[in-house]
């Protein structure tokens, strides 16, 4: 965060007294307030993109929280807005941070399969860490060393399971998917009416 100075030089008429010149900053008035004003950065000092996805079908879409810092550990948040685009596997689509917010959630399809990796551009705002503008969290603290790959088939099985309690019974739904004549609609990988044995063993 900068802070600002306000002052005031020559005026007419003048004052006899010290100080001739009170300030409120969000404040009343009085001789003994700071004329110091903190302001926002100028340009984010990174841009963060987190998921925690580590793998995924071309079927289904990859939803990305981008974040807006305005210092290096993200302890402070950029919110002037920010905008550029999104991509991922050589598919890209816009996102936009509105301003007097640091965050924003988009979707994309991988336009490509096998390791893919994602990728902001065409920013609005320049961040002022030039090495390294956008920090990577694929499932992980997102960080300037972090991988920003993610593995993409066009097929497999998607296993969901509710959160649950560890020595306890939980149903689970196991899908065999894969990418369809639209690649963004994913079909059964095994046909209609296919029965099929799969061997599922958990840890922790």
């Amino acid at each position: 965060r900068l802070t600002g100075h306000s002052a005031l030089g020559s005026h007419t008429p003048g004052q006899a007294t010290s100080p001739d010149v009170v300030l409120g900053m969000g404040l009343s008035a009085a001789s003994g307030h700071s004329c110091h004003l903190p302001v926002g950065a100028a340009a984010p000092h990174h841009l963060e993109l987190i998921t925690t996805t580590t793998s995924t079908l071309s079927c289904q879409p990859v939803t990305f929280t981008i974040k807006a810092c305005a210092d290096a550990t993200c302890s402070s948040l950029y919110t002037k807005g920010v905008s550029g685009t999104l991509s991922l596997g050589g598919a890209s689509t816009a996102f936009n941070i509105p301003s007097n917010s640091s965050q924003v959630d988009q979707s994309i399809y991988s336009g490509a399969v096998g390791t893919v990796a994602a990728s902001l551009g065409s920013l609005s705002v320049a961040p002022t860490d030039t090495a390294k503008p956008v920090y990577c969290g694929i499932n992980a603290d997102p960080s300037s060393s972090g991988s920003c790959n993610i593995a993409v088939e066009t097929s497999g099985f998607v296993i969901t399971v509710p959160d649950h309690a560890a020595e306890s019974v939980q149903t689970m739904k196991v899908q065999a998917l894969s990418a369809g004549s639209d690649p963004k609609v994913c079909t059964s990988a095994f046909g209609p009416g296919a029965v099929k044995s799969v061997n599922f063993k958990c840890s922790y």
